[in-house]
């Protein structure tokens, strides 16, 4: 085995995977309407300790996708910013922490272009702030 990756797991099972073997990646379901790994603190500590996090399900799933298409404030913002809520997601994702590797799910080549341009996304604090905002309205 090269390399050793998690999935559902909390900070404690990280760490008791970590006296084990290294541990390279964790994946974990977070989106907009499910943020636990920063409530859980399993984002921070993947940062912290540069393991790779594999957010699944980034949009809340196939429904959360139709979803974020029709959501008033987040695509305001979106459009504020020149891009799809889809993209802007992934950029807030890739925003918050250095080790985050977002796994969107695409069934269209225009989709997947678009998610692939959220790595060209450089958002400030206050557009980070503003999206957190626009997931609770």
């Amino acid at each position: 085995i090269a390399h050793v990756g998690l999935s559902n797991v909390s900070v404690a099972e990280i760490e008791q995977a970590r006296a084990l073997v290294p541990v390279v990646s964790v994946q974990n379901r977070w989106n907009p309407t499910d943020r636990s790994p920063e409530r859980d603190g399993v984002l921070a500590y993947c940062t912290t300790n540069a393991i790779a996090f594999l957010p699944y399900s980034p949009f809340g799933g196939a429904n959360g996708a139709k979803g974020l298409a029709r959501t008033g404030h987040l695509g305001a913002v979106a459009s504020r910013l020149g891009m799809s809520p889809h993209r802007l997601v992934l950029a807030w994702m890739l925003a918050k922490s250095p080790t985050v590797i977002a796994i969107p799910g695409v069934r269209r080549v225009e989709s997947i272009a678009d998610s692939a341009k959220a790595t060209d996304v450089d958002l400030s604090r206050g557009d980070v702030a503003e999206i957190e905002g626009a997931f609770r309205a």
